[in-house]
């Protein structure tokens, strides 16, 4: 029956468990502030570019093979700067109350 295209219950592959640790040092731990202001005169500024502009400042520091950890770190930087911008707003919008959204009858809000 396996011939027909039954998978058997042998072979699936099993879930891998994701982790939450670090397994390395961060290798950029120690000039990363270095890094948030240049991306802050230069927010638009690719991970190459402070690669290559990190290798300037301290030579045989940082291997080229650390390129892509440095990626890995400003996307998750990226990810939280649009955060803050689209929910900056948010913290400061105070609704009065007894104020329902535009369109909403009383009588719908659950009391």
């Amino acid at each position: 029956m396996w011939r027909l295209g039954e998978v058997r219950p042998t072979h699936r592959a099993e879930m891998k468990k994701s982790h939450y640790w670090r397994t390395r040092r961060d290798p950029f731990e120690s000039v990363w502030p270095d890094i948030l202001l240049w991306l802050k005169d230069e927010p638009d500024a690719t991970s190459k570019d402070l690669f290559e502009r990190l290798q300037k400042q301290h030579p045989d520091c940082f291997p080229g093979g650390q390129l892509r950890t440095l990626q890995r770190r400003m996307l998750e930087w990226r990810k939280v700067m649009a955060r803050e911008l689209v929910y900056a707003g948010l913290d400061a919008l105070v609704v009065p109350s007894g104020v329902t959204p535009v369109g909403l009858d009383k009588s719908f809000i659950p009391r």
